[in-house]
This record gives structure tokens, sequence and C-alpha cells, in this order.
């Protein structure tokens, strides 16, 4: 393998969690012959499977208790604090 084609595969490495283009890499290594390479992106494309409903709960929790500071200072200056 060259030094450009390995850098190739090399790129693809990041892609591999990604659900389904994983596979499909995986698929690659693996009509290469390069079982480890293929059972390594496999797994990770198969845990990105897992993953992705937990980092969309996530994200949706993260939102919705950020606090907005435009809204935030609407509140505050609608509501100003009592001593």
């Amino acid at each position: 393998m060259t030094s450009v084609q390995s850098a190739g595969v090399e790129d693809m490495r990041c892609l591999e969690h990604i659900p389904v283009l994983g596979h499909g890499i995986a698929a690659i290594h693996a009509c290469r012959g390069d079982r480890n390479n293929a059972e390594r992106a496999a797994i990770n494309a198969t845990v990105g499977i897992v993953l992705a409903p937990v980092n969309i709960v996530a994200e949706v929790v993260d939102e919705a208790t950020r606090e907005h500071p435009q809204r935030l200072k609407q509140v505050r200056d609608k509501f100003p604090p009592t001593r």
C-alpha cells in the first residue's frame, strides 16, 4: 500500500463513528482482507447507533436548562429583585 492509499484509509477513521457510513468503511476494510480494521470500524459504527439517542437527549436537556442571557435580562427587568 502506498503512502497516499494509507493516508486515505487513516482519514476515514474519523468517519467510523457515524452509523451506516462506518459500516460501509468496515465493509471496505473487509473487502481488502483487513479483518482488524474492519472489526474496529464495525464496532465504532455500532456504538454510534447506540449513543445517538443519548446525545440527542443530552442536547435537548442542555438547551432546556441553559440560561439565555437575553431572556434572563427581560425577566429581571420585568421583575426586579425586592429586598
